[in-house]
């Protein structure tokens, strides 16, 4: 399974930045599936769903407005990612980078006025709630200044 969640990775990653995002997304949805059927662990899903995070959100900011679906579905997958990554004591790099995309996700989704099941204040709030844990593990782990300034 690692072979193939990891092939699966690089696909979608090469087709979201050639602006192939619906494929991108496809792949990772089906890549997504086929962990939890094979056993491929809660490390292998949190990376696929931040990867999917990251895709809506450059989709979304690729297209002339944006979709409040692929901010729900965006936001849902950040989401997902930081809390399975939250588990993980050995991954703190990738928990502040999916907390970095859930506050990026959740403020888009407060500016549209929110969607699915988050009322634009309640996005309001993952938001900063999101961008502080992200501080707080950014400074514990001594990150350099310019990651700050993202």
């Amino acid at each position: 399974p690692k072979m193939l969640w990891q092939s699966s990775l690089y696909t979608a990653r090469f087709l979201g930045d050639a602006g192939q995002f619906k494929d991108a997304e496809s792949i990772l949805g089906k890549a997504r599936e086929l962990a939890k059927e094979l056993g491929g662990g809660n490390k292998f899903v949190a990376e696929v769903s931040l990867r999917c995070a990251e895709l809506l959100n450059k989709w979304a900011a690729s297209s002339p407005e944006y979709s409040p679906d692929m901010m729900v579905r965006s936001a849902f997958y950040a989401k997902e990612a930081a809390d399975l990554f939250s588990e993980m004591t050995e991954d703190k790099e990738d928990y502040a980078t999916a907390l970095y995309w859930m506050g990026l996700n959740f403020g888009t989704l407060c500016r549209i006025g929110g969607g699915g099941t988050w009322t634009a204040e309640r996005a309001y709030e993952m938001a900063e709630q999101s961008l502080a844990a992200c501080m707080q593990v950014r400074e514990e782990q001594g990150a350099a200044q310019g990651i700050f300034s993202e």
